[in-house]
């Protein structure tokens, strides 16, 4: 019984806290695509962004690098493929912004809820 209650002791993991923010790239909202949080020890996290370009996720304490993967929405149907083959759609975010070990974006997780805006392509407009 004892061991019982200890497995179940160990079985909580560190506590999480809620981040929410929002998604835009040249100041328009990203309607879908995901938000990637990396942490030091190289976990990944992944936060679906909403229609509106909110995200919401929980995360332990830590320092996470953050990278945003937001690629139009793929054909329904197998004769839209063809065209959809010839003529891809721009993803809504470059994929510069894909690969979190390369964006630049780091984002501290207190120990408390969290709010994270990520205004992508702004930087290169200053």
């Amino acid at each position: 019984m004892a061991l019982f209650l200890l497995a179940l002791m160990g079985c909580g993991g560190p506590p999480t806290y809620p981040i929410a923010g929002w998604v835009s790239y040249n100041g328009a909202k990203v309607p879908s695509g995901w938000v990637c949080f990396l942490s030091n020890a190289k976990e990944r996290r992944m936060a679906k962004i909403e229609q509106d370009g909110s995200y919401r996720i929980e995360l332990s304490p830590g320092e996470y690098q953050v990278g945003v993967t937001a690629p139009r929405e793929q054909p329904e149907s197998a004769d839209a493929m063809q065209a959809f083959d010839q003529m891809m759609p721009p993803p809504y975010v470059p994929h510069r912004y894909a690969d979190p070990n390369h964006t630049g974006i780091v984002f501290t997780v207190l120990a408390e809820p969290g709010e994270l805006n990520l205004r992508l392509g702004e930087e290169t407009r200053r």
